[in-house]
């Protein structure tokens, strides 16, 4: 997504549908006992940064906004992880306890939440990674940090999103120069 925050500039996204499942048994509420996600559902998990945030508000409505236009992704959980690594880890965790291998992405709002997710996962005896059809989970983060983008490079972050209105303008020059 490019956008400079601007009402009226434009914006290019784009919403991969080239996203492989695997194929298990339908997805169980542990508190409940609902079926909350069928076979071949995309099942997600939010790690939301502090609520009522402007970045928090901003990335979980984006999120669920997209997620609503599909018949086939699903929030298995969302849980606030403070912009914190150590917060994410731990919310991970609980999030791993609770739905373990049914769990296909994990949308950190931050990327400090996202080295915390990744640490859990691995510590779980999971990988992260792209290839959902293979059972690694998928982590997304936000921030385009260093750190982050090495992540991404290694093939542990599967996505890093810069969202900062001060690019914008440049991003669109740039494109448009290409």
């Amino acid at each position: 997504v490019i956008s400079d925050g601007i009402s009226g500039t434009e914006e290019t996204d784009e919403i991969s549908d080239d996203i492989q499942t695997i194929e298990r048994e339908p997805v169980i509420n542990p508190e409940t006992g609902e079926v909350i996600a069928d076979a071949g559902d995309l099942c997600i998990v939010d790690i939301q940064g502090t609520l009522g945030s402007s970045a928090q508000i901003g990335r979980t409505q984006a999120l669920y906004d997209e997620v609503s236009t599909r018949d086939d992704w699903v929030i298995l959980a969302a849980e606030s992880g403070d912009f914190v690594q150590a917060k994410g880890r731990e919310v991970m965790d609980g999030m791993l306890e609770a739905y373990g291998n049914n769990i296909n992405v994990v949308y950190c709002e931050n990327d400090d939440m996202a080295y915390g997710a990744i640490e859990a996962i691995r510590a779980a005896g999971y990988t992260p990674g792209s290839d959902i059809g293979a059972g690694e989970i998928m982590v997304m983060g936000f921030d385009a940090t260093k750190r982050g983008l090495e992540m991404v490079k290694s093939g542990a972050m599967a996505v890093d999103t810069e969202c900062t209105p001060y690019y914008g303008g440049r991003l669109t020059h740039m494109i448009k120069a290409i």
